[in-house]
């Protein structure tokens, strides 16, 4: 590296470059890793940490299992994990589309959507484990078929019965993530259930809010 123009310039200026061509605006999908960091095992060493200060995401759909953000997790240490902004996780569940059934009609056969459910439990894990040390609230974002999690009740309450279905489930997602799945179906069956789910979405989104001011006022200090 010495002998590249990059090599020559003073550690300070490097790191400027390093930030300027790592930095993704938009996220960066898992996997995907920049040609900067594959050029020579010394840029690498030098820059490699830096690349992980990003938004990433994955896709996950109900159609193929895939077991591609567990591997991603499990090959990352806990310095890179723990430096990563946030993940988000876009799941794709084309069976949960509402869909009326003709009458004397047999229902489908809802298989991939419970295979689905089953590896997101999974994903669950892999990412408890991966962010032991991290609020799982803080790094984690979930979407179903395009809604995110973080959308509030009441505005969930307005919309189409469609839409309430994708919005909630995002929400039953993240929950399940951060408050366990028993606690978070306990919520659900209980009488009043809807008053029990915004409690523990409530505390999700203000931690979730209070980790913005901190970042916020961390980035005004330097």
């Amino acid at each position: 590296m010495e002998e590249s123009r990059i090599g020559r310039l003073p550690p300070e200026l490097r790191n400027l470059v390093y930030e300027y061509s790592l930095s993704e605006p938009d996220g960066v999908e898992i996997w995907r890793e920049p040609g900067l960091l594959r050029t020579c095992k010394a840029i690498r060493a030098e820059a490699e940490l830096m690349f992980y200060v990003n938004d990433f995401s994955v896709d996950v759909h109900e159609d193929r299992m895939s077991h591609a953000l567990c591997k991603w997790l499990k090959s990352k240490s806990e310095t890179r994990l723990k430096l990563i902004r946030s993940l988000s996780v876009h799941c794709h569940m084309p069976s949960m589309s509402e869909k009326e059934v003709p009458a004397g009609a047999e229902e489908e056969d809802d298989s991939a959507g419970i295979l689905a459910l089953l590896q997101l439990m999974h994903l669950m894990d892999s990412m408890r484990r991966a962010f032991l040390s991290r609020p799982l609230e803080e790094v984690i974002k979930f979407t179903l078929n395009g809604a995110n999690d973080s959308e509030p009740f009441d505005r969930i309450d307005n919309m189409t019965a469609e839409d309430q279905d994708r919005y909630r489930s995002a929400k039953f997602l993240i929950m399940c993530l951060v408050h366990g799945e028993q606690e978070t179906l306990e919520a659900a069956e209980e009488s009043g259930s809807r008053e029990q789910l915004v409690k523990l979405d409530e505390v999700i989104q203000r931690r979730r809010r209070q980790s913005n001011r901190s970042a916020v006022e961390r980035s005004m200090i330097v």
